[in-house]
């Protein structure tokens, strides 16, 4: 890979994918009116996609010596979820999956269904109680006796999304791919915090309990 590809692909972590999670990041911790939750999620989903696309790229450049086209790159924008089931479904554990899955799909309908929903001709706006909440749809996830589901929800999926994303952080920062053509010193909180090895299941029910003490 020439220098200024490499260039390139560290300016897109530093400027960009770095900066849409520390912005969501931003907002969880300080937003008490849950009154951002659509920035948030388009925050993280662009910091998924981006992210998602340049671990494929050094995956592809570790395979064949060549960089990825951009045409196969442009299939692959805004598919978060297919592009996860694709291609790295594989590198998360059965317990996880679907709890992954479906942070994922409420992620990608943002920026593929209700990006411009205020501006299209059927005229709806979008419920982000409904939205958010679709997280409980999974019956592996308790909600009974929590009066705000909201704010429930958003902490699901924020733990969920840390988990996913330091999975692929991890494997750029050890070199399992990419034999460190890049190296993401802006994300180390998501290697040195330990996301990683979060259990899920443990990780909701303590938000699951917190939330009942709480109320």
């Amino acid at each position: 890979m020439n220098i200024e590809k490499k260039i390139n692909l560290n300016s897109e972590l530093i400027d960009s994918i770095c900066s849409f999670f520390k912005g969501a990041e931003i907002l969880f911790d300080n937003d008490k009116e849950i009154a951002t939750i659509y920035s948030y999620l388009l925050l993280q989903a662009s910091g998924i996609e981006r992210l998602q696309k340049i671990y494929l790229i050094l995956q592809h450049y570790d395979n064949t010596g060549d960089y990825i086209g951009e045409e196969s790159l442009r299939k692959i924008s805004h598919k978060i979820l297919s592009v996860y089931k694709s291609n790295f479904e594989k590198l998360t554990s059965n317990e996880d999956r679907k709890l992954i899955e479906k942070s994922l799909e409420i992620v990608s309908d943002i920026v593929n269904n209700e990006r411009y929903t205020n501006f299209s001709d059927n005229i709806k706006f979008f419920d982000i109680p409904s939205h958010i909440t679709k997280i409980l749809e999974l019956n592996i996830i308790k909600s009974d006796n929590i009066l705000d589901l909201i704010k429930y929800s958003w902490k699901i999926i924020n733990i969920i999304i840390k988990k996913y994303v330091s999975i692929l952080v991890n494997d750029i920062w050890h070199k399992k791919v990419g034999n460190g053509l890049i190296i993401p010193i802006c994300l180390n909180q998501y290697v040195l915090s330990g996301f990683k090895d979060l259990c899920l299941e443990k990780e909701i029910e303590d938000i699951y309990k917190e939330e009942k003490k709480s109320e």
